[in-house]
């Protein structure tokens, strides 16, 4: 009997990027930035690329813009005392910034290799400003504590800055106008992910919390840091929480990884938190050997690393929630007990599961009721199978119900699948509606795209009509039973199309 799982599925935030110095200015009022006494090159940002490229998956990269604005957006009276309640940044209205081709040159870059990157949300500062002051969180006010860690006032969790969180508004706003020099909305609307400074965000049960003012944005996903020894109060409940849309869960940093040190790469496992934290510096001079760890967490059999922030968060929901039972040639998957909240907020994405097959062996059928099909099926180095299940349903997701599936594992390949080995699109659904004449079929595919991907299409016979719906796609070629072709999205969030195969 082959034993199958739903995943714990992790994913790779990378925080501090698009600093473009190393110099700590706290002294004198401004930003930590990176530390260490090398400065930023646009070459790291290629090997990130490189490295997620080579990982098989999108890792979320969190994002300051200060420094890469060249029309003095931080300068203006809107983000700054006295109209606004806070500086934008430690020099308020007189801010200057020096802006040469490099910055240009890696928002390019981000455009070009959006499949295997995210452009994700950190903030504009890093801090909070008020009269030449920084202060260490950018979107809310942790509690003060003196050198020994002790509150040195009555407040013990996290606050707004003010009282209609305003700050929050103004901070957005800035940042979607720094993006806007660069991405039209098209092209890059705002962020979908999100990852505080310092771990700091606001949260309670009203209208004006972090999640609030972001998810209005287009924010779905954020992480920080929740449970454990963390030197401030929040509201967060354990395992992570909904906001206003904005599912908020754990992350961790990896052990063995000094902060902010260029040149070390992790030993050990991550431990089981839904998100690896690391910082840009982590990364220098040692990408080749962190793809190779990243991708040695597949190694384990009941974990993954996810293809993707949007794969991340629904997988948290299915391996927390879905009860998976064995039996021989037959899986029950049960989902009744995965809250509405996931649906309501469109959180949960197709279905990925793992199983251990032998060196000769694969899953040729995958067959169950109710809709839900197998639409994607690949086979790792370690000798797991991974097997994607989807819908018609909003973003393929599984419904609240009781599934049956029956399989078949031999030397041979399913005969109608999507190969999404080292890729790192959502398959929803792929129905095929049947033959329209003898060995043909009619197949309609869709899917999320990042950046520009080829798709590996198991077919028994090329295509005589293939066409896409609110997709840009390239016929490429058909050899050896795979269907090859080419998808770009015009959105670094992605596109979501169908693609129609008919023979």
């Amino acid at each position: 009997m082959h034993l199958f799982n739903i995943p714990f599925t992790i994913g790779l935030t990378i925080d501090d990027m698009g600093w473009w110095l190393c110099r700590n200015d706290k002294a004198i009022g401004g930003p930590p930035r990176l530390h260490g006494t090398e400065d930023p090159k646009p070459v790291f940002y290629d090997r990130l690329f490189e490295m997620g490229k080579s990982a098989g998956i999108r890792p979320q990269g969190s994002f300051i813009m200060s420094e890469f604005d060249f029309n003095n957006i931080c300068a203006k009276k809107e983000y700054n005392k006295p109209v606004s309640p806070i500086d934008i940044t430690e020099m308020g209205l007189k801010w200057s910034n020096y802006i040469v081709g490099k910055q240009k040159y890696v928002m390019e870059l981000l455009k070009i290799h959006n499949a295997w990157f995210e452009f994700g949300l950190h903030g504009v500062r890093h801090g909070h400003f008020e009269g030449g002051k920084f202060y260490e969180s950018e979107w809310a006010k942790r509690p003060p504590r003196d050198e020994k860690n002790n509150f040195t006032t009555n407040q013990t969790k996290v606050e707004p800055w003010d009282k209609d969180n305003k700050t929050g508004e103004i901070i957005a706003d800035c940042f979607t106008d720094l993006i806007r020099q660069y991405y039209t909305e098209e092209e890059l609307s705002f962020p979908e992910s999100f990852a505080p400074p310092h771990h700091i965000l606001y949260y309670d049960n009203n209208d004006i919390t972090t999640g609030a003012v972001l998810s209005k944005r287009g924010v779905k996903y954020c992480n920080t840091k929740i449970s454990g020894r963390v030197s401030l109060e929040s509201n967060i409940p354990k395992g992570g929480v909904v906001d206003h849309g904005m599912h908020i869960l754990d992350r961790r940093s990896l052990r063995g990884v000094p902060f902010d040190d260029a040149g070390h790469t992790p030993v050990n496992f991550p431990r089981k938190y839904p998100w690896i934290e690391t910082h840009f510096r982590d990364f220098w001079y040692t990408e080749p050997k962190w793809a190779q760890y990243l991708y040695n967490i597949n190694s384990r059999r009941h974990y993954m690393l996810g293809k993707n922030t949007e794969q991340v968060h629904s997988q948290y929901y299915y391996n927390k929630y879905a009860k998976i039972t064995n039996l021989p040639g037959k899986i029950i998957i049960d989902t009744t007990k995965i809250p509405q909240e996931a649906y309501d907020c469109d959180l949960l994405s197709s279905l990925v599961l793992k199983v251990p097959l032998g060196p000769k062996e694969n899953i040729t059928t995958f067959e169950g009721d109710k809709e839900v099909s197998m639409t994607g099926y690949y086979k790792d180095v370690f000798g797991y199978g991974y097997v994607t299940l989807g819908s018609p349903e909003t973003m393929g997701r599984l419904k609240r119900d009781r599934y049956v599936f029956t399989y078949s594992v031999s030397k041979k390949l399913p005969m109608i699948y999507v190969d999404n080995s080292m890729k790192t699109y959502n398959i929803y659904e792929l129905y095929n509606r049947g033959p329209v004449a003898p060995d043909g079929y009619n197949c309609t595919m869709r899917l999320k795209v990042y950046g520009t991907q080829t798709v590996r299409m198991a077919l028994p016979k090329p295509p005589s009509s293939a066409y896409p719906v609110d997709l840009d796609f390239n016929y490429l070629d058909y050899y050896d039973g795979f269907f090859y072709f080419r998808i770009t999205a015009k959105s670094l969030n992605g596109d979501t199309g169908e693609v129609r195969l008919i023979r």
